[in-house]
Parts: C-alpha cells; sequence; structure tokens
C-alpha cells in the first residue's frame, strides 16, 4: 500500500494558526489522520487541498466531514482528548477562510505533491450522494467574526430582548391559576391537537381533554396582546410602526398549538430577524451554530429565571419545564430586560403607572 504525506498548505494553515493566537500550540494541530482509497493512504490534508485546486468544493468538504465524523467517534469510541475536536474545527475555519481571501491554485501551482486526478476519481466514486456536503450560507457570517461562531451568538443573544423575572413568574402563576380553574388559555390553532366539544374548543392529547383554549390564528395576536398588557409595547402586526422594528417573537421551546408554552414569558424572546432564521428551525446537528445559539438561548432563560425558584411558587413543578437541548457556548452575557408597566407585588395585584417598560442591561452567566 502506498503512502503520501505531504501535508499540503501545511505553511498557510501555520501562518494561520500564529496569527490566531496558536503560536505556542500550533504544532497540536497538524493531525495525520489518514484515507484509504484504491491501494493508496492519503492525508486528509492533502486529499482536501488536491480537491479544492481542481476547484471541486464539494468533494473537499465532503471529505472533510467524513474527517470530522472519524475524529469524533474516536473521542467517543476510544475517551480520546475531546481537543481533537477542537484542532479539527480550526482547520475549518481556515478552509473557508482561505476559499474566500486566497487563490488556491495561486498557492499550490507547480507542486508535483497534488494528488492526480485518477485517485481523486477513485475517491469520489466511494462516496455515497447522499455524504455530499452542503454549502452552508451562513459560512460567509461566520468568517465575518474575528472568534466566529462565539462572537455571532454573543451578539445574537444581546442584541435580544428578554423579559423581568417577576413578570416572567406572575404569568407562569395566571397561566397555572387559569389551569387550576378550567379557563381557556390562549394557543394556536391546530388541526392535530384541537377538538371542539358543545362550542368550547379544547386542546388535547392522545384525544384526552388537557385544557380550554382560546384559538388563536397562525400568528402571534394574542401574544402580542399579552406583552402589550405587561410592558405597553404593541407588537401587533397591523401597525405601521413597530416599536421594535426587524425582531420577531421566538418560541424558544416552540410548543406555540400547545397553550403551556404559547404566552408563557420564560419561552418567548424578541430576538434580530437575522437571528430568528437560525432558532426558527429544529436542528439534528448538536455541532451547528444554530443548534449552539437555541441552547445558549434556552439556558439562559433557565439560569436567569430561576426554573427551580418559579416552581416552588406555583403549581407548575420543575419537571413541567422542557429540557435544553445542545451544547450553549458558555460565558458571561449582558441581556436586555423588559420591565413591566405594571406593579407585581406578592399578591399580584396590578396598577398602571407607565405607557412602556423600561429596558434594563443585566448580567447573567452560564
Amino acid at each position: 500500500m502506498n503512502t503520501a504525506i505531504n501535508f499540503l498548505l501545511r505553511d498557510k494553515f501555520q501562518e494561520w494558526l500564529i496569527q490566531h493566537g496558536k503560536e505556542k500550540t500550533y504544532n497540536q494541530y497538524f493531525r495525520l489522520d489518514k484515507l484509504e482509497t484504491s491501494g493508496n493512504l492519503l492525508l486528509y490534508y492533502d486529499i482536501i487541498a488536491s480537491f479544492l485546486y481542481y476547484d471541486e468544493r464539494i468533494y473537499a468538504y465532503t471529505v472533510l466531514n467524513k474527517w470530522e465524523r472519524e475524529v469524533k467517534n474516536k473521542v467517543k469510541r476510544n475517551g480520546e482528548s475531546a481537543n481533537l475536536i477542537s484542532y479539527l474545527n480550526r482547520y475549518k475555519e481556515f478552509i473557508h477562510e482561505i476559499i474566500r481571501k486566497e487563490d488556491i491554485h495561486q498557492i499550490l501551482n507547480g507542486s508535483n505533491k497534488i494528488i492526480n486526478s485518477d485517485i481523486l476519481a477513485s475517491i469520489r466514486k466511494d462516496l455515497n450522494q447522499s455524504e455530499l456536503a452542503q454549502i452552508d450560507g451562513m459560512d460567509s457570517l461566520l468568517e465575518a467574526f474575528d472568534y466566529g461562531e462565539k462572537d455571532i451568538i454573543k451578539l445574537a443573544i444581546e442584541s435580544s430582548f428578554f423579559f423581568d423575572k417577576d413578570m416572567v413568574e406572575h404569568r407562569l402563576c395566571e397561566i397555572a391559576n387559569k389551569i387550576s380553574n378550567n379557563e381557556p388559555l390562549p394557543a394556536r390553532k391546530s388541526k392535530k391537537f384541537d377538538k371542539e366539544q358543545d362550542n368550547i374548543w379544547y386542546y388535547c392529547e392522545d384525544d384526552k381533554h388537557i385544557c380550554k383554549i382560546e384559538r388563536d390564528g397562525n400568528g402571534n395576536a394574542l401574544v402580542c396582546q399579552m406583552i402589550n398588557y405587561y410592558t405597553g409595547y404593541n407588537l401587533g402586526s397591523v401597525l405601521k410602526k413597530k416599536p421594535f422594528k426587524n425582531f420577531i417573537i421566538s418560541h424558544l421551546w416552540g410548543g406555540a398549538v400547545n397553550p403551556f408554552y404559547f404566552t408563557n414569558l420564560w419561552n418567548i424572546v424578541l430576538v434580530p430577524a437575522w437571528a430568528n432564521h437560525l432558532l426558527d428551525k429544529d436542528i439534528d446537528d448538536e455541532d451547528s451554530l444554530a443548534s449552539k445559539l437555541k441552547a445558549t438561548f434556552m439556558c439562559i432563560c433557565s439560569k436567569y429565571y430561576n426554573f427551580k425558584k418559579m416552581s416552588k411558587s406555583t403549581s407548575w413543578k420543575v419537571s413541567n419545564f422542557p429540557e435544553i437541548k445542545g451544547q450553549p457556548k458558555r460565558g458571561n452575557y449582558k441581556i436586555q430586560t423588559i420591565k413591566p408597566i405594571i406593579e407585581i407585588s406578592n399578591q399580584m395585584s396590578i396598577e398602571k403607572n407607565s405607557k412602556v417598560g423600561k429596558i434594563a442591561i443585566e448580567q447573567v452567566k452560564i
């Protein structure tokens, strides 16, 4: 079996690592993982660089993804250092950046170390159509920030608007009381979960009536009414001049058809429209930017609103709060919180005292 270790683009990668503060540790980032194909044992670095040289970016990304899966399996199976994943992530960032900023042809022009097209053809042949990588539109956004996804997540979190923790607890108690008194709760329309009986709509699970509901359309009209009542900010869709422009009401844990989730303020954040695109989808890949962003939002809500404390003040127990899925970006965040225009005492008495709620900055560490 022929083994080739040329390490194409090594000098460029080393230079990039030093520019990104890895001058003392850059040697740890050079791995010798190889792919076996047609009697050849080839360095992943060389395969990826060669595909890029021949303008076959999809195959370069596909091989990079294949390598990433192998590294993750090694970490999981053999208990190897999770730093291996971090090292590979830096190489991925390097590849995306060099494609955007430099001419691969010029860098590798004249090199006799580029893998020949026949061997690359055999690698292509071994790859299934389902394995082909995707070109992600978020990559250009990641590249615009010095620290990639960490900066984007911080910007999204700190540009969003959460709600005052006392107001959130008050709303939770309201919902719990309505459930106890068999009063209807707002919920978005759903053919799957809504059932009508004697002109009353119910939210149902397994054909069992769970709760009476006041049905909203496919939007957030009843959520807007509730937010307006508490804060004075009218977010209605028919307004010509909204107080929050290019912001979207996001239900972090989804569940808009569920009356326990639809107007519970711990589940609601006003997020910039660009960030909502990432939040408004189910994510299977926990290593993706979207998954990490959503997990970070969830973690901040759990910490700031103190789910354990809230569960002691109402019949809603900790076990009723949804779990946090994914891998949040740990750190310190300055979050914006909208204060109520009502006085919320221990007895939940309410008095109007202002037109719109104040907006405070608060520190949260997760």
